[in-house]
């Protein structure tokens, strides 16, 4: 199996919360995703204009990995909600670099995939991860369709995320990561976010160190669920809201949801 199909660097820190036009940093940045990559888009890459020539392609600038499903400890789960079952399931939301001039949706397009775990992974993290996971991504949908051929192996990136190497956990928030939260998006950790909030680790294949390096790049919280995993809720103003589990102190159970802070740069296939 080829390991490394996704080759992703880390080449700038974009700041867009803070009202800059972005930093240049030294291949040790990230991209600041101010927005809910929960939010699906309708928008196909290709409606530009009907003049457009074959070669005006999606060009991929910056891609947002999240997550939605139930953790049972160790386990990746369905969970469920008015009967109904929601299996887990990931989004990589792809953006062309003028998605950031206004966060303008007609730059982006979304990928979605089921998740099938291949084994345990400390995703070179050693004992600071509560859990990590090897995973393969399913396709489930998509709204990308103009993506260059030649580069991706087909209109579409499917061919690529589902062939590449890729992981995902959970773990404690570290200081630092709460730095970049307050300090892009103008919040207070201990007011705001706790004692909720805890952090997601996405990972890809390094050549270099021949394995999976994950990223505290997401933030995550879980919501209270029964023993079978029916999401539980409170009504108020005739309203009915999840309810809130605190942050765990060593492995998430419940519905999680996990989006992306920090975003991949870099993200082109390696044919």
């Amino acid at each position: 199996m080829t390991r490394s199909l996704l080759s992703l660097s880390i080449l700038a820190a974009f700041l867009p919360a803070c009202g800059g036009s972005g930093t240049t940093g030294d291949d040790t940045g990230w991209a600041d995703a101010d927005t809910d990559t929960d939010s699906d888009t309708d928008t196909d890459s290709d409606s530009d204009s009907d003049s457009d020539t074959d070669t005006d392609f999606f060009d991929t600038y910056i891609v947002f990995v999240s997550f939605d499903g139930g953790v049972d400890e160790d386990e990746i789960v369905s969970h469920y909600y008015d009967g109904e079952e929601y299996p887990p399931y990931f989004e990589l939301m792809f953006a062309e670099e003028g998605y950031f001039d206004a966060y303008d949706d007609r730059y982006t397009c979304a990928w979605y995939g089921s998740p099938i775990a291949n084994g345990y992974d400390d995703l070179s993290q050693g004992d600071h991860l509560w859990i990590g996971w090897d995973l393969s991504l399913q396709y489930l949908s998509t709204d990308c369709d103009n993506f260059d051929p030649e580069i991706w192996g087909a209109n579409t990136p499917t061919d690529a995320i589902e062939s590449m190497a890729f992981g995902f956990g959970f773990g404690p928030t570290t200081e630092e990561f709460q730095a970049d939260v307050e300090n892009n998006w103008g919040v207070d950790w201990e007011t705001d976010w706790e004692p909720y909030v805890f952090s997601g680790y996405v990972a890809f294949w390094s050549e270099d160190d021949d394995a999976l390096v994950g990223s505290e790049t997401n933030y995550a919280w879980n919501f209270e669920v029964d023993g079978d995993f029916t999401v539980l809720t409170e009504e108020e103003d005739g309203y009915d809201y999840l309810v809130y589990a605190d942050a765990p102190e060593d492995m998430p159970v419940g519905y999680v949801r996990s989006n992306s802070f920090w975003g991949w740069d870099g993200f082109v296939p390696l044919y």
